[in-house]
């Protein structure tokens, strides 16, 4: 946003794109964290007057919440959304998954405050949405496909990213390949959206990572 921004204000043009013309042509819808609870909670842990401390702390099994990647009620977004919602239930009573860290997709599909409002301003805004970019941390990879479905043009696009970040084209499998945001716009809207799993390393990543990361995605953001 930063770097768009200030590139607008100069008439800067970026890889060889006018920057106050794209921005004429095109409209880029950003949500810059969808999780700002369970960012806070890896970051700084819980605060002593956080009203639902006990209950995150048998959650989480104890007070270290740096690997935390749920949201403040122990659910994990990425597994939220209405996509195969059923399917990944049943996983979960097999592998003994409930609320807490990681994994668990909550009670309903869009249960979640942060899932249902970012799932109603996308059907606000989806006739004018051509795709979605979802960033995640790690392991430069990109996920295209929802449980072996895929949009017409979307491997081209997928290939044509990799050749960009140098990110691998790989498929979702196992635990993952349920109820995430790509799967989900995918299923609903039969458009193109692309997961990309930035940068490598154990999650959380340092903060230090994030020039490479976007020096590594810049050209893709832009294109």
């Amino acid at each position: 946003i930063e770097d768009y921004s200030s590139s607008y204000r100069e008439g800067r043009f970026v890889y060889g794109i006018n920057l106050r013309v794209l921005h004429k042509m095109r409209k880029i819808h950003i949500v810059p964290m969808l999780n700002p609870d369970g960012v806070e909670y890896r970051l700084h842990g819980l605060s002593e007057d956080n009203p639902i401390r006990d209950r995150l702390l048998q959650y989480n099994g104890s007070e270290d919440f740096s690997h935390w990647s749920a949201n403040g009620r122990g659910v994990d977004l990425n597994h939220n959304y209405d996509a195969y919602f059923d399917e990944y239930k049943v996983l979960e009573r097999e592998n003994n998954i409930t609320y807490g860290r990681t994994r668990y997709s909550g009670e309903s599909p869009e249960s979640e405050p942060e899932v249902s409002a970012l799932a109603n301003y996308i059907r606000f805004h989806e006739a004018k949405l051509d795709g979605i970019l979802t960033f995640h941390t790690q392991g430069e990879e990109i996920y295209y496909k929802s449980r072996g479905k895929e949009i017409k043009r979307a491997s081209y696009l997928a290939e044509a990213i990799s050749r960009i970040t140098k990110y691998k084209v790989s498929e979702a499998e196992g635990l993952s390949s349920f109820g995430g945001l790509t799967d989900w716009f995918i299923k609903e809207f039969d458009k193109p959206s692309f997961t990309l799993e930035c940068g490598k390393g154990d999650n959380p990543l340092d903060i230090s990572c994030e020039w490479d990361i976007y020096c590594r995605l810049r050209e893709l953001l832009y294109n």
